[in-house]
């Protein structure tokens, strides 16, 4: 895996702040750069020709008032990480936040986007904010969706990877293992049965279960553990445990385990679709972005 360059989408919250955090943990760690963009969206509705100039006026003046400050917030923030080692670029679009994002990041080539999932509203605070969710349908590349924590220092020791043993598609697992070989982290692998609740009434069918679903994830984690040694690696130094969970909701499941665990990132797939469903991200990977305790990196696969 290749981080070489990560992009930072700030919109000047303090989560977005925290999210930079991460975004020099991980660049110090891939010897990675990394870019920092923000997008004005303020627009201009004209209701008339005279209306229409005169807010034309006024919004180009807080332009220039917005455009000064983030470009000393970018200065700044360039100068603090140079004397970290970390080389930083700063720059500055308007329009629409996510698909400006999206954008910025392809044509950055970038490896990693790192996001906050709340923004300056208050609707945004109580729900993952909706430029977030766009970048994570639209971006082609992984996505650290950046949850605010009690946690001061920027450290990952425990990821989380939820698997589904009826798709071997996906990329979410392998990415993790080169994660946790860069991060020295321990993975937690697991995956979430969805159960009636009649079914709790038959032991012997969950037992059945468990056990099948068990040493499917053994199964994938040599997988990984094989191709971790085909490139020249030490599969002992990946620490892999795995774990079968159960629930009416495999979601709400897999965030009590993250949260029980102190998980510090569960790394996931986004579910890819056919047809118009392919604009939908994954029922259960958007649960857990959304109700997590911990920060969350969605791979495309």
């Amino acid at each position: 895996m290749q981080i070489k360059k990560i992009v930072w989408a700030t919109d000047g919250s303090n989560e977005a702040e925290d999210a930079l955090k991460y975004a020099v943990y991980l660049a110090k760690e891939y010897s990675a750069e990394i870019s920092g963009v923000y997008v004005s969206t303020k627009k201009v509705n004209s209701l008339s020709s005279d209306f229409y100039q005169l807010m034309q006026e006024l919004f180009n003046d807080l332009d220039k008032t917005e455009k000064k400050e983030f470009e000393a917030n970018f200065t700044s923030t360039k100068s603090k990480l140079k004397s970290q080692g970390v080389r930083f670029t700063g720059t500055i679009l308007r329009g629409e936040a996510a698909s400006k994002i999206v954008s910025f990041i392809h044509k950055e080539k970038a490896d990693l986007v790192v996001i906050g999932t709340r923004g300056h509203g208050l609707i945004d605070k109580m729900l993952i904010g909706s430029t977030t969710l766009k970048v994570l349908k639209k971006s082609r590349i992984p996505v650290f969706a950046f949850k605010k924590s009690e946690r001061k220092r920027a450290s990952i020791k425990n990821i989380l990877v939820p698997v589904d043993v009826f798709q071997h598609k996906g990329h979410a697992l392998e990415y993790a293992a080169d994660l946790a070989t860069t991060l020295n982290a321990k993975i937690h692998v697991v995956y979430s049965i969805r159960l009636a609740r009649h079914i709790y009434a038959v032991p012997s069918i969950l037992n059945e279960l468990i056990k099948h679903t068990k040493a499917e994830l053994i199964k994938r984690v040599e997988e990984i553990k094989l191709k971790h040694r085909l490139r020249g690696g030490d599969a002992s130094e990946l620490r892999i445990s795995t774990q079968v969970l159960h629930g009416v909701n495999p979601a709400i499941a897999i965030t009590d385990y993250a949260s029980s665990k102190n998980i510090d990132l569960i790394v996931i797939n986004m579910h890819s679709r056919s047809g118009i469903k392919k604009l939908i991200l994954g029922s259960i990977t958007e649960k857990i972005v959304r109700s997590s305790h911990c920060s969350t990196l969605v791979v495309r696969p």
